[in-house]
């Protein structure tokens, strides 16, 4: 595996900018609106990255008066599609800060792909045992 070129303070300043671009990312996902929704969009609940709600929307035709558990299982269901999407926003932001830090610190994947598939073919010698090594099988 062949690492950057700059040596131990490239590494340092990656890390520090490593450390910036999560800072970054974390502040945009946090300030992105996101929606969940069941139903069809007929129950909608809005809340920032950083799990502030900022809205509900029912619509009237989910509204049973005789049948209140059936809206609170469309509630519960957008909360948990809210849920999802937040993971997804989160996870995307920290995904793209990283890859971008830590982008040349390990040489290029051409480099990494080449020294894969070099092990791979050691191994490959490595695994062929003749067959009179094989432990001999047990009788019953």
């Amino acid at each position: 595996m062949t690492f950057g070129t700059g040596g131990a303070g490239d590494l340092f300043a990656r890390l520090q900018s490593l450390q910036g671009d999560l800072a970054s990312a974390q502040a945009d996902a946090g300030s992105r609106i996101v929606v969940g929704s069941s139903a069809g969009g007929a129950v909608r609940i809005e809340a920032t990255g950083e799990l502030s709600f900022t809205a509900v929307h029912l619509d009237a035709s989910v509204i049973d008066p005789d049948d209140p558990s059936l809206l609170e299982d469309l509630v519960l269901a957008s909360l948990r599609d809210l849920a999802t999407k937040l993971e997804v926003v989160r996870r995307d932001a920290m995904g793209s800060a990283v890859t971008n830090a830590l982008g040349g610190l390990f040489g290029s994947l051409a480099d990494l792909d080449d020294e894969t598939e070099s092990d791979e073919q050691d191994i490959d010698g490595a695994d062929e045992v003749a067959d009179d090594d094989q432990p001999p099988e047990l009788g019953r």
